[in-house]
């Protein structure tokens, strides 16, 4: 197939070369598209658009009409009418007529563009209902915006070969499982074809293919390819060599995720060490440290150091990277889930709206990345009390991760534990307990039995069965998870808190007082140690005790 590809895609080169195209000219397409899919497409007006594959146009508009109008009579779709101006003076992308080579030419009159041609948003107009006439106009050569965001991702990428180059625009687009079968390919005809008994794969390639399997939720296959890329580079580099700071902070990042906090901790430290001796405190390479470190002092519950080291990120970045980079808008989000954990919710809401902004117009519709904001907007409205606006966020979500993500990946699992969280505040304990033991099922599959995920699913049955006034089972639930987060976490870590109020609240409906003030002030004193004084939860546990 990878043959297939590049074959095909040196014919319509050919074929452009040919043609000696020089006059402006309109093309056509006609397709159906998803209402949701649509939408982003509306509100990324003046943005870009790429299609992922090999893109057929027409210079019939009545043809493409035809194609559109037809996809607008499935209810699930809109009939789209795609007008493209190309001007092959201002850009060098490749075309071709296939007039004489298609076998539907003489009725399609058939323009062929190579694959992830970049287009630029123009008008988006009503032509009926469910049919609409969106404007495209092939990107210049000397487009600004697209030149400062693709001259990054070149110079991240230039020292690496064509398929491995291939394979990291899989990563980049969100197609994880397509780049592992290319450097699965690579890796095969790699060790086919030498003849060197101390072969060793690039540990480029290991590291990237880390970063699929990372992707995909597979975290133990991530951190073996991360240690085989650790184990290449100590055999040919000193221990202090720049390079190894990528690896350590990759392998501390696995570390975090699977909840060894002290491991992955360490491993930042030994990247940091190595920045230090090398570079200047601004240099864009401590970006990368400080926010890893800050994720683990959020994993930890130290919500100020964590948004301290996300800060000192931010600060770098908008020196270093183009105003509309990925990783802007990362870390827009990480700082913006710290404003929530702490309780100021509308603040969190305006940094994930920061970089949904970013996002809308640098990655495709249906990028993992995108599904991450969107569950944090709907968590934002959620804790505001808007719990329609959180629900139609969540399944924009879930949308996108069913569509990108394998059915076991831990983020389906939470973005199910934010559904059943909506359904909870709406009453409907039996949806809600649904969607809870879906994510639990999920999470003992991913996880080890004693992962914090698994614990906060426990408290979210918990919950569920003590609004049901099932104190039985709550307690039960709620006693796992506290098993499960005091042999995990740091003695003082809100979730710890969360959960002491919770078996407090249990007491106290059962009419034991003592053991519900017992319960209650334990999570009094952490919540003192670790929230602002003006957060909602520490105002709950003070009420509390009151009553």
């Amino acid at each position: 197939m990878g043959f297939f590809i590049q074959d095909l895609h040196r014919q319509i080169e050919q074929l452009h070369t040919e043609a000696h195209q020089t006059s402006k000219m309109i093309i056509y397409r006609g397709q159906g598209m998803s209402n949701d899919d649509f939408e982003k497409i509306k509100k990324s007006e003046g943005g870009f658009l790429s299609f992922n594959n090999f893109l057929s146009t027409s210079i019939d508009q009545d043809v493409s009409y035809s194609f559109a109008e037809s996809a607008g009579d499935n209810p699930q779709l809109i009939g789209i009418l795609f007008q493209i101006e190309i001007d092959p003076l201002i850009s060098t992308v490749s075309f071709a007529s296939l007039d004489n080579i298609s076998q539907y030419s003489d009725s399609e009159k058939e323009i062929l563009f190579s694959m992830h041609t970049i287009f630029r948003i123009g008008k988006i107009k009503k032509i009926k209902d469910r049919l609409w006439k969106v404007n495209l106009a092939l990107t210049s050569d000397n487009d600004q915006q697209l030149k400062k965001l693709t001259d990054h991702i070149r110079k991240e990428h230039q020292q690496k070969n064509v398929w491995h180059r291939m394979a990291v625009l899989m990563i980049t687009m969100g197609k994880f499982n397509k780049a592992l079968e290319i450097f699965n390919l690579i890796c095969e005809k790699s060790s086919i074809t030498s003849t060197d008994e101390q072969f060793v794969i690039d540990p480029a390639i290991y590291h990237d293919m880390a970063v699929a399997y990372r992707c995909i939720g597979n975290n133990s296959n991530a951190l073996s390819y991360f240690q085989k890329t650790l184990e290449v580079e100590r055999k040919f580099l000193s221990h202090n060599h720049p390079k190894l700071i990528t690896t350590y902070n990759n392998i501390g990042e696995i570390n975090d995720a699977m909840g060894n906090y002290s491991i992955a901790l360490s491993y930042y430290q030994m990247a940091l060490e190595i920045q230090k001796t090398h570079f200047p405190i601004d240099d864009p390479s401590f970006a990368i440290t400080y926010n890893n470190i800050g994720a683990v002092h959020n994993s930890m519950g130290n919500y100020p150091a964590a948004l301290s080291y996300y800060k000192q990120t931010l600060k770098i970045e908008q020196k270093s990277l183009p105003s509309n980079h990925p990783s802007l808008a990362a870390t827009y989000e990480q700082i913006g889930s710290i404003y929530g954990f702490m309780g100021d919710y509308s603040t969190a809401l305006s940094y994930h709206k920061k970089a949904l902004e970013i996002q809308q117009k640098s990655l495709p519709p249906d990028h993992p990345n995108l599904a991450t904001t969107y569950k944090n907007i709907g968590e934002g409205y959620r804790m505001l009390g808007d719990a329609s606006t959180a629900l139609s966020y969540y399944e924009k979500t879930l949308e996108i991760e069913l569509k990108s993500l394998q059915s076991s990946h831990p983020s389906i699992a939470n973005t199910y534990g934010c559904i059943a969280a909506v359904y909870h505040v709406l009453g409907n304990y039996s949806i809600a307990l649904s969607y809870c033991e879906k994510a639990l099922e999920i999470k003992q599959h991913s996880f080890p039995s004693d992962h914090p995920s698994i614990a906060r699913t426990y408290s979210e049955i918990g919950s569920l069965h003590e609004s049901m006034e099932d104190y039985s089972n709550a307690l039960s639930y709620y006693e796992k998870a506290l098993k499960i987060e005091q042999k995990t976490l740091p003695f003082d870590h809100p979730s710890l808190a969360y959960n002491y109020n919770n078996i407090g609240s249990v007491y106290d409906s059962m009419n034991n007082y003592p053991s519900a003030l017992s319960y209650y002030r334990k999570a009094l004193d952490i919540q003192q140690k670790s929230l602002p004084p003006y957060h909602a939860d520490l105002a709950n546990t003070y009420n509390n005790i009151a009553l």
